[in-house]
């Protein structure tokens, strides 16, 4: 909807209220005053009273190639889902697109099109040759996300890319995910993941972003994949907010914790550069010394720090972290017991190694997405009502990260969720997050919407600890702004 109110190059941006703006490439942070908004009818004290530095990310890329560029629901789609505009030359202009008004509408970092390039689904499409088209449309999409903000004349500094990487199998499916594991093995998934996450850094990602993982074990795999990469980059771990059992229910809470517990025996914030930190509002910033440079910026500092620590022995952990790391004997208790693990321990030889052999790695940011905004308020609520998880937390300097649907998808993933089986006309926004307020005038343009509900749970998020939030499945740029707004967050756009 931005790309048919404005025009889709940087000299749009003059066009619009330009006070919105921040001139320069210095990245401009707004402290957020946090109290009771009078812009809707939000409750939410968005974090009891206090200043918070906020993040915002994209919204959903695979609906707006569809609502908006009408990418075709034919076979194809149907087997790689949006990774169809990777594939069709002339959709590429149309995810650089979508980038574009993700940038006008204030997003600070940008998801590369590349959910759909994974294994699964091109073996269905393309057989022998699958792995090389795969990994070339997943450095494509680090690319096209490069052009949109080279065209809007963005700072790298100012709008990041994110290297999407989802899992290898299939989305809210916990049981295909175990599947994989014991048809293809750890080692298997963990080497795909890291030839996927070199594909993406190669086109340009500035971070890798794990996103609607399936379980803590699923990550676990994707980052012993990532730590063989030669150059490493910060890492964003967002997992399926509902955090589904094999029988695909929802079982938020305790298993959230256990997740984020477990995942903090890969976290080592000494690789993250004091750059990258700088790139990202945060309160919790440390001050460490700065990284050595080899003079071709932040990725280069950061590898020449992080890549012998990532693949020799692990640095020794803190006492306050190791202290919440679930040992062997009790992640076998809970899986036996209480469910919170998908993968036996006993049968595990990478995921459930002993601590010390775990590489440490740049996780800048733990979270959830993918879900109802119910369902990742519960989990972020049982993450914030862990003291000593909090503590380890804050001992690790990470952000959590919270970005839910707007579209009503509950029902298809808790049944059992299938994108070959997904009927894409019968896919609908919630009507108590989301309003259409306006009807399109003709067949190429699509409803204009409001989206208040979702920007109240969106400040709730922010309440239980979230700070760097946006959307998902069904937010488009539309929402995105108004997040800002609500949040009295500004674009930042060099014009």
């Amino acid at each position: 909807m931005l790309a048919q109110q404005q025009a889709e190059t940087p000299a749009a941006v003059d066009k619009m209220d330009t006070s919105k703006f921040v001139e320069g490439a210095e990245f401009s942070r707004v402290n957020t005053m946090v109290t009771n908004t009078t812009a809707s009818s939000s409750r939410t004290t968005l974090h009891d009273g206090l200043f918070r530095d906020i993040t915002l990310l994209d919204g959903s890329m695979g609906r707006q190639l569809c609502e908006e560029h009408h990418l075709p629901d034919d076979a194809l789609f149907r087997q790689i889902w949006s990774a169809a505009a990777l594939v069709r030359e002339e959709f590429h202009e149309k995810v650089v697109a979508v980038h574009k008004d993700y940038i006008i509408a204030g997003s600070t970092m940008l998801t590369t099109n590349s959910f759909g390039t994974q294994p699964s689904f091109y073996k269905r499409a393309y057989e022998d040759d699958y792995e090389k088209r795969m990994l070339c449309d997943a450095e494509l999409s680090s690319k096209l996300a490069v052009q949109a903000r080279t065209e809007m004349n963005a700072d790298p500094s100012t709008v990041l890319i994110l290297g999407s990487l989802a899992s290898l199998y299939e989305s809210h499916r916990p049981d295909c995910f175990l599947r994989g594991v014991e048809e293809d093995g750890e080692e298997v998934i963990a080497e795909n993941y890291h030839k996927l996450a070199a594909a993406l850094v190669r086109g340009g990602a500035d971070y890798l972003l794990l996103e609607t993982i399936n379980c803590w074990e699923e990550a676990a795999l994707a980052l012993e994949g990532i730590s063989r990469m030669e150059r490493q980059v910060p890492i964003i771990i967002a997992l399926e907010g509902a955090m589904r059992s094999l029988k695909l229910k929802p079982q938020t809470g305790r298993k959230a914790a256990h997740a984020f517990r477990s995942l903090a025996a890969y976290c080592n914030p000494d690789l993250v550069s004091p750059q990258h930190s700088a790139s990202l509002p945060s309160s919790k910033r440390s001050s460490r010394s700065p990284s050595p440079s080899k003079g071709q910026g932040d990725s280069t500092a950061l590898a020449a720090q992080g890549e012998e620590a990532s693949r020799s022995a692990s640095p020794s952990l803190s006492s306050l972290v190791e202290s919440v790391i679930p040992s062997h004997e009790e992640q076998i208790e809970v899986f036996e017991n209480e469910g919170l693990n998908i993968m036996d321990p006993r049968k595990s030889e990478l995921v459930h190694r002993p601590v010390a052999q775990k590489p440490r790695l740049p996780v800048l940011c733990l979270g959830f997405n993918c879900a109802p905004p119910e369902e990742i308020l519960d989990s972020l609520k049982a993450v914030k009502g862990d003291e000593a998880l909090q503590q380890a937390i804050k001992s690790l300097d990470l952000r959590v990260c919270a970005y839910a649907n707007v579209n009503d998808r509950k029902e298809a993933h808790d049944n059992g969720f299938d994108v070959r089986k997904d009927k894409r006309e019968a896919i609908e926004k919630r009507h108590d997050l989301v309003k259409k307020i306006e009807d399109p005038t003709d067949a190429t343009q699509t409803p204009s919407y409001a989206y208040d509900g979702y920007v109240d749970f969106v400040g709730q998020f922010i309440d239980e600890g979230a700070d760097i939030v946006g959307g998902c499945c069904g937010c488009g740029p539309d929402g995105i702004q108004e997040i800002g707004k609500r949040l009295q967050l500004r674009p930042w756009c060099k014009h």
